[in-house]
């Protein structure tokens, strides 16, 4: 209601009218951005936005104004297609067997009207209604991100046995297509696109990684390196120096935030926020080498709080940039696809060093003849809980010939199926099958025992031995019967 009434008045932040701009420019001139000399002193002349941006101006600068061709409407579809996308793609090829899902409590629900209900959840709620509503511009930046984090968490197709990077190709280049187009439209999604790098390069190895970074930058130059070939200049101007505080004209953004606050004290405050600035991106960088992401969900955490960290430190900043890590926490939280909220949607912690993604887990529910009481035999307790150690993108290929070679008998086809059934309910029996996934794992990969080398006893040795000898002699020795009489 709030959307449909402001763009029936014309009534929006600058920012929108800063995309019809360029996408006027851009049809009139083959030109989205003002040199500096042209905008001179008004903030809004220049065009913080990457070239990617434009796309959304693109409907009324062809057809003319009217609600239908406002940005904010066509930004907030893009948005909700692409956070319901993130959350359908959350539970990957547990869904992939048949249309339902079953959840913690016995329940089933569709995939697709459970995502499109979270995702009407998010929409209206303040994080992305507000937003939506005033700018918009930074959602389907958003969506993006969200999206190219649930393609790097959930598997690709299957390879064959023995060869774990094809299962990790097509979710690397679908996940560096979304994060390219993200990157090519705003500069905020560069930290995302780092950090996503850096998880398939731990996880699935440097090839993963390179498939990734080809197809980010391969969408990032085809967006960016036309203007870049045009208006080289006016490009560094607009989106470069002009959100540092480095041009004619000092940006709007001025909500009263730590950075911006030290920015407003003079050069020297200014020269403080950006030092802020560049340790904490240093430290964020040694917290990655030190402990590197390994699953979408830790990677979608180093997200959040980079974003947040930028947000609070920039020299020009407001408070509506923090809906990015608001959201990213909010698809966080609704990341289980089920009836009810179930923690066994989570990844799998085998040791400290490996994880097994949510998506590389398929379970399966039947009735068990276990306990239950008046419940036996009618509720689906029992659980199957499966693992494909032949083709999983998670292990590194020492890992998997290790389990192979140990778990040779257990496993039918490459696949390693844990069953439990001794628990009444359902829950408490998927939280043993991963108990004992985890612990089954855990005890394949483990690395050999040392052989024992055959070394000669040291003098304290021999000295603790004779002693031992001579102190055993003499407990036996008092246990003799003494007569009294000579031999």
């Amino acid at each position: 209601m709030p959307l449909s009434w402001l763009a029936t008045a014309g009534r929006a932040e600058p920012e929108i009218g800063v995309v019809e701009r360029a996408a006027e420019l851009l049809l009139a001139h083959g030109r989205m951005y003002e040199p500096s000399a042209q905008v001179g002193h008004n903030p809004y002349g220049y065009n913080p936005y990457l070239p990617g941006m434009t796309l959304f101006g693109l409907p009324r600068a062809l057809a003319g104004p009217s609600m239908w061709t406002d940005p904010r409407l066509w930004a907030g579809a893009a948005f909700a297609v692409l956070l319901a996308s993130a959350l359908c793609l959350t539970c990957g090829p547990q869904l992939a067997r048949g249309p339902r899902l079953a959840c913690a409590r016995g329940r089933s629900r569709t995939r697709a009207p459970e995502a499109v209900r979270r995702t009407g959840i998010v929409l209206a709620s303040p994080l992305a209604a507000f937003p939506l509503s005033v700018s918009a511009d930074d959602l389907p930046v958003i969506g993006l991100i969200l999206l190219g984090l649930a393609l790097a968490g959930t598997p690709g197709t299957p390879g064959t046995p023995g060869t774990p990077g094809t299962a990790g190709r097509p979710r690397a280049v679908a996940s560096g297509l979304a994060l390219g187009a993200a990157a090519a439209m705003k500069a905020t999604a560069w930290p995302g696109l780092l950090v996503v790098a850096l998880l398939f390069a731990v996880r699935d190895g440097r090839g993963a990684a390179g498939r990734f970074a080809g197809a980010a930058t391969a969408v990032i130059m085809a967006v960016v390196a036309p203007v870049a070939m045009i208006q080289p200049r006016a490009l560094v101007q607009n989106t470069v120096l002009y959100p540092l505080g480095l041009t004619g004209a000092a940006s709007p953004a001025a909500s009263p935030l730590p950075g911006h606050l030290l920015a407003a004290a003079g050069t020297p405050g200014h020269l403080a926020a950006v030092l802020l600035l560049a340790a904490c991106g240093i430290a964020m960088a040694g917290a990655l080498i030190l402990r590197p992401p390994r699953t979408a969900r830790s990677a979608a955490v180093y997200v959040a709080a980079a974003l947040a960290a930028l947000f609070t430190l920039a020299p020009a900043t407001r408070w509506g940039y923090f809906a990015y890590p608001l959201i990213i926490c909010a698809w966080l939280t609704l990341r289980p696809i089920c009836g009810h909220p179930c923690r066994m949607a989570e990844d799998l912690r085998v040791n400290g060093s490996l994880v097994i993604p949510a998506g590389e887990l398929h379970e399966r529910f039947s009735r068990s003849p276990g306990p239950g009481g008046q419940s036996v035999n009618t509720a689906d307790s029992r659980v199957e809980l499966s693992f494909d150690v032949a083709r999983s993108a998670a292990l590194p290929e020492w890992a998997r010939m290790r389990a192979l070679e140990r778990l040779g008998r257990r496993l039918a086809g490459g696949v390693l199926t844990i069953t439990a059934s001794e628990n009444r309910g359902q829950l408490a029996n998927r939280q043993a099958a991963r108990a004992r996934m985890a612990a089954a794992l855990r005890e394949a990969i483990a690395p050999p025992q040392r052989p024992r080398v055959p070394t000669r006893p040291g003098r304290g040795a021999r000295e603790r031995r004779l002693a031992e000898k001579r102190h055993r002699g003499d407990i036996k020795r008092a246990r003799r019967y003494n007569s009294g009489e000579p031999d």
